[in-house]
């Protein structure tokens, strides 16, 4: 192998798939990136052995090969050279002839990097034809997991949880994430239309990786393919391709209400500020904030018995009777911080139900409520 490439591009190339690779791993490989040169140029490849990421590298190839070779070495020694330009070659160790090496270089600078085969690195293809697929803009896929994302569960103990459930059906794409405390649900138009729906559960680190990888403007492709379990996404230059979440995702239609006994519209940003400035003295109070609604406004309130309380009242339209509420106050930031809209709505029935923030008519956020004693 022999090949000649940007430093700035073989660098952008080896951020986006180092992370991929598996720090302090059993398997040399997983510590890896595949390189492999062809007519498609330079190809970057690194794996968990549950999120695969490729990237292709635009290179002038001399002599086509192989081989993987540490990925974190790789991305400091490359961040490090002075150059403009990289020669990536082929080698041997001079004193370990059987001894697979890459010899790097870069101007007046030469290095050579122990590596291993090609063959030692997992299946890269895509196996099977996919069972269904959607194509969404990179800036939809991107909006899509950071709102839905901020309710994956963290706990091993419920893996299924762990994951986004991504649904095609209909017209729409929907991204669904839930931890037992909290539900997003977020969906965008589709063209075409599926007569039934289509679920995977996708591990969050995919598509985070998707979703920091994709070039705004772009189209996003995402496939799933039913044999092996797997979701492919395409985002050009970038694939993604992760296992999917075994199990059955709960059944969020049963969890979102229906109705609604008390709707509130409000300013986005200031009722963020105000539940901030609660949880300033809501720390030792297990974070509750307390929500009064009635006549033309909402009063959030933190309170401690040790350093004090705040309240702020916030200007809001109120549609039905006044009522309490408390909740976790950090919940709400997190859904207010991810929406993007001047004025959100707060649905409420009952101070022991669930209560529903809406960000326009995509994307919604179900959180339970916190019980006073």
């Amino acid at each position: 192998m022999k090949v000649t490439v940007s430093r700035k591009a073989l660098m952008d190339g080896l951020r986006t798939v180092a992370p991929a690779a598996a720090a302090g791993a059993h398997l040399a490989f997983l510590e890896c990136v595949l390189i492999e040169a062809g007519e498609w140029g330079l190809r970057l490849t690194a794996t968990n052995l549950e999120v695969m990421v490729q990237r292709l590298v635009p290179a002038t190839v001399d002599e086509a090969g192989d081989m993987a070779v540490p990925a974190r070495l790789l991305t400091e020694l490359v961040g490090t050279l002075p150059g403009d330009e990289v020669t990536l070659e082929t080698g041997r160790m001079q004193n370990a002839a059987a001894s697979l090496t890459l010899e790097v270089r870069c101007g007046r600078f030469e290095s050579k990097v122990k590596a291993l085969s090609a063959e030692e690195f997992p299946s890269r293809a895509m196996d099977g034809t996919p069972l269904a697929q959607a194509v969404v803009t990179a800036d939809a896929l991107q909006s899509m997991v950071a709102q839905a994302q901020i309710a994956v569960a963290k706990d091993v103990a419920r893996p299924v949880l762990m994951g986004q459930l991504v649904r095609c059906e209909g017209d729409k794409l929907t991204m669904v994430g839930a931890d037992g405390y909290r539900l997003t649900l977020r969906w965008e138009p589709l063209q075409g239309e599926y007569r039934e729906a289509v679920d995977m559960i996708v591990p969050r680190k995919a598509l985070d990786m998707a979703a920091k990888n994709a070039d705004p403007g772009t189209m996003v492709v995402i496939s799933h393919v039913a044999r092996g379990g797997q979701v492919v996404i395409d985002l050009g230059q970038t694939v993604v391709r992760s296992q999917l979440v075994e199990g059955r995702f709960p059944d969020f239609t049963q969890i979102i209400p229906k109705e609604f006994r008390v709707k509130i519209t409000v300013d986005r940003q200031a009722l963020m500020r105000a539940v901030k400035l609660a949880l300033l003295f809501a720390k030792d109070a297990s974070d509750i904030v307390k929500l009064a609604v009635g006549g033309d406004s909402v009063v959030v309130v933190g309170e401690s018995n040790e350093i004090g309380d705040s309240t702020t009242e916030v200007p809001a339209v109120v549609e039905g009777e006044g009522m309490g509420i408390a909740f976790n106050g950090h919940y709400l930031v997190e859904a207010l911080g991810v929406m993007v809209g001047d004025q959100v709505r707060l649905l409420l029935n009952e101070n022991s139900g669930p209560g529903v923030l809406e960000d326009g008519e995509r994307y919604r956020y179900v959180v339970m409520p916190m019980h006073l004693t």
